[in-house]
């Protein structure tokens, strides 16, 4: 925390314009705080600004800030920008980006369809059932041997959605 808040403290006591063309500056404390309302800034301060409230702070009502510890994550992909393989990384996956959103929709409607279709064939006969702890209703179907009943494995279109997803993508830990 104190490396982080040492750099931005830094970064607000060295700030210097940078001006096009030799230009003057119009108003100097406009061009600090355009600066300092940027995106990296404002992340950078939120992510180390929680960790201050929460330690000096005498209210336990400061506790909510603590989700804004997420930020302390985007400092050190910023930190990334100085690597050559990083920055050729993020080019490509920037490049690569309409195909990537193809290949996300196509998944969506596939998982949508198929999913649906696998739930309503798989799903079995909604009965009441031992095989649950404590016993109650689900789906129950037959089994590979096609005499005994077994759980469902597609409780629920979503889960069936899942199910698409994970076998599409060849990850393997599906059901």
């Amino acid at each position: 925390m104190l490396f982080f808040t040492v750099e931005w403290v830094l970064r607000l006591v060295c700030f210097d314009p940078i001006l096009e063309n030799g230009e003057d500056p119009k108003n100097p404390i406009q061009l600090f705080f355009d600066f300092f309302a940027e995106p990296h800034s404002i992340m950078d301060l939120l992510a180390f600004l929680p960790y201050y409230l929460e330690k000096y702070a005498t209210s336990h009502s400061i506790m909510s800030f603590r989700l804004l510890r997420v930020f302390r994550v985007f400092q050190l992909i910023r930190l990334g920008q100085y690597d050559v393989t990083f920055c050729t990384l993020v080019n490509v996956l920037l490049s690569c980006l309409p195909s990537m959103s193809m290949l996300g929709i196509a998944l969506v409607f596939g998982g949508a369809f198929f999913g649906t279709i696998v739930y309503w064939l798989e799903k079995g006969e909604w009965k009441y059932t031992d095989l649950l702890d404590p016993p109650g209703f689900a789906h129950i179907r037959k089994g590979n041997d096609g005499f005994t009943d077994e759980l469902s494995p597609f409780r629920s279109i979503p889960g069936a959605f899942w199910w698409f997803i994970v076998t599409v993508t060849t990850v393997g830990y599906g059901k």
